[in-house]
């Protein structure tokens, strides 16, 4: 074990500087708020995107690959932050309001990415079906997806196959609903 050369005293010293400065840093904060919402006061403004943007930025690095992506939701969430700030109750840390709001607005954009890619995707996948004489039929969106996923398997598995065999699939294919309706296809499973 190492022992610091620093006396105790001075480390006590040290950490109540550190809590000082936090104290006079959350202050610094709170008037910059009051001068934004009761002066619209740019000064104010740019004082609370410098000393924020870096924790926003540090929040969205960690959820987000890109570095284009981190730009433009930092961008988007400290618009946020100014057009909610008067949500801010002063009973917490202003960071740590930042920090929820970074990260709930954040998870919301990656779910709505994940849904548009999913609707892409989908999209792409109901035309691959209907090039391949697969119709989905209407009903709702999880029998769509469960029906995509098993139509996406389906040509995966087909593509495998020697070229007559798929010629043969696909006409069966063709015929099986026609089958399936007129009940003839129920009737030999039991007979």
């Amino acid at each position: 074990i190492r022992w610091c050369a620093v006396p105790f005293h001075a480390l006590t010293a040290m950490c109540l500087s550190l809590e000082n400065a936090a104290e006079e840093h959350e202050h610094a904060t709170r008037v910059a708020i009051r001068r934004w919402l009761e002066y619209s006061d740019q000064k104010a403004a740019t004082w609370l995107v410098e000393h924020y943007r870096p924790v926003v930025t540090r929040v969205i690095s960690r959820m987000l690959s890109e570095p284009a992506q981190v730009e433009d939701a930092a961008h988007d969430v400290l618009a946020h932050v100014f057009t909610h700030l008067r949500r801010y109750r002063p009973t917490h840390a202003f960071a740590a309001w930042v920090t929820t709001l970074t990260r709930n607005l954040v998870l919301r954009r990656i779910r709505m990415q994940r849904r548009y890619q999913r609707r892409v995707d989908m999209a792409v996948s109901l035309e691959t079906l209907h090039e391949a004489g697969i119709e989905p039929v209407d009903g709702d969106s999880n029998e769509l997806i469960e029906r995509r996923d098993a139509g996406v398997f389906c040509l995966g598995q087909l593509r495998r196959l020697p070229t007559n065999w798929v010629s043969i699939i696909s006409t069966l294919l063709k015929m099986l609903p026609q089958q399936l309706l007129s009940g003839k296809w129920r009737r030999r499973l039991k007979g």
